[in-house]
């Protein structure tokens, strides 16, 4: 054997053993960081059932009675909440989310005794905490495995209150033609 094939053998090895430590490092980080992602999501679940939980009371549906104590109380459970549980794993488009919502709440004790003719503006940041905090934790998304459904497409409240409108009137007719 030669000198330039000895030459070519050594820095086909050496390029060889290269590759092969940098694609374990990276093959290594990337198990890291999906282990993390894991762990954060399964946290993420635990302290944030607590939160949606606590939000119920700007629930949109049959919604409980709402008052100046109401709009206190929920302020004084997300601060706790916050604290004591799961500000740590917010991340920062529901943290900012959670801001908004306390910073409603805090202004709405301020301004208004009663605060019912805010509740719908303090509805929708309390939906746009809950928004964030399901994509934080992605149970609102179509299994990476299977692919999107159309059964899996988000439906804008606007188009499902003027679909169930429809169908109910619908409804309401069939019953009327066949009385």
């Amino acid at each position: 054997m030669d000198a330039t094939a000895i030459a070519v053998a050594a820095v086909t090895a050496v390029v060889g053993l290269i590759a092969g430590i940098a694609g374990t490092a990276y093959k290594s980080r990337k198990a890291l960081e999906s282990e993390y992602d894991i762990d954060l999501r399964k946290a993420r679940v635990d302290v944030y059932k607590k939160l949606w939980g606590e939000l119920q009371v700007l629930a949109r549906y049959a919604p409980p009675a709402f008052s100046r104590d109401t709009v206190e109380r929920l302020s004084v459970a997300l601060r706790i909440w916050y604290f004591e549980q799961g500000g740590i794993f917010l991340s920062k488009r529901a943290r900012n989310a959670y801001f908004d919502l306390q910073e409603a709440l805090v202004q709405t004790l301020d301004r208004v005794d009663d605060p019912a003719p805010l509740r719908e503006l303090l509805r929708k940041r309390g939906s746009s905490l809950r928004t964030a905090m399901a994509e934080d934790i992605a149970t609102r998304d179509a299994p990476r495995l299977g692919g999107m459904r159309a059964e899996d497409a988000d439906i804008p409240d606007e188009s499902r209150v003027a679909d169930t409108g429809a169908e109910i009137m619908g409804a309401l007719e069939e019953i009327r033609r066949g009385s």
